[in-house]
C-alpha cells in the first residue's frame, strides 16, 4: 500500500480524465490481436500501435501524460531496458520491439489504466 501511495503521489500530476479514457480506449481496442501493429500509428484497416490505439497519431503527437503513463506502465512491467532510445525510455521502441508480445500490451496498459483508475477512483 505505501508503494502505491509513493507512486500515485508520484504520478497524480500526469493523469486527468482525459488520460484515463485515452489509456482505456487503447486496451478496448488493442484487446484483439489483430488490431495491434508495429511501425504505424494506424494501418487503415483497423490496426494500431499503442499510441494510434490511445488516439495519437504523427500529426498529434501525446501529450506528456499519456506517454509518462505508458512509460511509468512499461518499466514497472517489464525489463525497460531494452527500450531505450537517446538514453530515455521509448514507448515506440517497446511497441516496435519485435521481442515485444502482444500480451505485453495489454499487461502495460492494464498497467496503466490501473495506476489512473487508482489516482482518481
Amino acid at each position: 500500500r505505501l508503494r502505491m501511495a509513493r507512486m500515485a503521489e508520484q504520478l497524480e500530476p500526469l493523469f486527468d480524465g482525459t488520460v484515463l479514457e485515452k489509456l482505456e480506449r487503447g486496451l478496448e481496442i488493442l484487446t484483439d490481436p489483430n488490431r495491434w501493429i508495429r511501425k504505424a500509428y494506424h494501418d487503415g484497416a483497423g490496426g494500431h500501435c499503442i499510441y494510434g490505439a490511445c488516439g495519437s497519431d504523427d500529426r498529434h503527437p501525446f501529450d506528456n501524460g499519456v506517454d509518462s503513463a505508458l512509460r511509468h506502465a512499461i518499466s514497472c512491467v517489464v525489463d525497460a531496458n531494452r527500450f531505450m532510445l537517446y538514453g530515455r525510455l521509448s514507448v515506440s521502441v517497446f511497441n516496435d520491439n519485435p521481442t515485444t508480445t502482444h500480451g505485453d500490451i495489454l499487461a502495460v496498459l492494464r498497467k496503466a489504466v490501473a495506476d489512473a483508475e487508482a489516482i482518481y477512483t
